[in-house]
C-alpha cells in the first residue's frame, strides 16, 4: 500500500510541474494536454491496482526510438525551436518512464506471519512471506531483504531471503533467517536486490563439412631387372635409365601396355 501511494505521489508530482506550461508560450497547448492525458491515464490504473503500462511495453520502445528522429524534424519543421522540441521530449521522456517496466518492481510480495510483535528481550527471529516474479524473465537466483517499521516509520527489524530460481508468474514462499524484530511491525517492506537472468540457450549451427577433392592414388612402384648379357639393371616403371652398349649411351623407359 505504502508502495502504490509513493508511485501515484511521484506521477502527481509530475503532473503538477508541467501545469505552469499553460500560462508560457514555450508550446502549444495541444502536446501539453495530451501529455497530462496519458499521465492521468496512468494515475488511473494504479489507483485501480494495475500496473501503469498504459502504452505496451513494445510500442513505447519503439515510440521511443522514432522519437530520436522525430526531435530533429520537431526542432527544424514543426516547432521551428530547439527550446520548444527540447520541451516536447522531456515530456516524451516523463511519461515513458512512468510506464517503462524497468524502473518498477519486479516481484508481488505477501507477508504471510501475523503475529510480529517482539521486543528486546523476545525478539522475532523468523517470518514466511510470498514473493511472486511479475516479469517476463526467468531468474536463476533472488536475494532480498524484508524489513520492518514500528508506529514511527522507524526500521526495528530485518532479514534476509533468497530463492534459488523463479519463473516468469511463479509465486515461492519462503522464510527470512536472521530476523531480529525488537517491536510490534507497524509497516513493512519487501525488496528484492539482486536479480540473477538465465543466460539464453546458445544456438549451435551446424556448419557442413567442406568438400573433399578425391585424388586418385598413385600405384606403389614396381621394381623389374632387366638383365643384358648377365648384367643385371634394376629399373622402374616410367622411370627411365641410362646404359652403356657398346659406344654410346641408351636410354631406357618401361612403360605398361594399355
Amino acid at each position: 500500500m505504502r508502495a502504490r501511494a509513493h508511485e501515484l505521489e511521484l506521477l502527481l508530482l509530475t503532473m503538477f510541474a508541467a501545469v505552469p506550461l499553460y500560462g508560457t508560450q514555450v508550446i502549444s497547448f495541444g502536446p501539453l494536454l495530451a501529455f497530462h492525458l496519458v499521465m492521468a491515464g496512468i494515475v488511473m490504473r494504479v489507483l485501480g491496482g494495475r500496473t501503469p503500462d498504459l502504452i505496451p511495453a513494445g510500442l513505447m520502445r519503439a515510440l521511443a526510438i522514432a522519437y530520436i528522429f522525430f526531435y530533429v524534424v520537431d526542432a527544424a519543421v514543426i516547432s521551428r525551436s530547439a527550446i520548444s522540441a527540447s520541451t516536447h521530449l522531456v515530456l516524451f521522456i516523463a511519461a515513458y518512464q512512468a510506464m517503462d517496466p524497468v524502473s518498477h518492481r519486479k516481484e508481488g510480495q505477501r507477508l504471510l506471519t501475523t503475529a510480529l510483535s517482539g521486543s528486546d528481550d523476545s525478539p522475532v527471529t523468523n517470518v514466511r512471506v510470498v514473493v511472486k516474479n511479475t516479469s517476463p524473465n526467468f531468474y536463476t537466483y533472488v536475494t532480498g531483504w524484508a524489513t520492518f517499521y514500528d508506529a514511527g516509520a522507524v526500521r526495528c527489524g530485518e532479514g534476509l531471503f533468497k530463492f534459488e530460481a523463479l519463473a516468469p508468474g511463479e509465486s515461492a514462499e519462503t522464510d527470512t533467517p536472521g530476523l531480529r524484530l525488537k517491536c510490534t511491525a507497524a509497516s513493512w517492506r519487501i525488496s528484492a536486490t539482486n536479480l540473477l537472468v538465465r543466460n539464453a540457450e546458445t544456438v549451435k549451427e551446424t556448419v557442413a563439412a567442406p568438400a573433399v577433392e578425391t585424388v586418385a592414388e598413385k600405384p606403389a612402384p614396381v621394381n623389374f631387372i632387366i638383365s643384358i648379357d648377365g648384367e643385371q639393371h634394376p629399373i622402374q616403371v616410367n622411370n627411365p635409365i641410362v646404359l652403356k652398349l657398346g659406344t654410346r649411351k641408351r636410354k631406357i623407359v618401361l612403360r605398361p601396355v594399355p
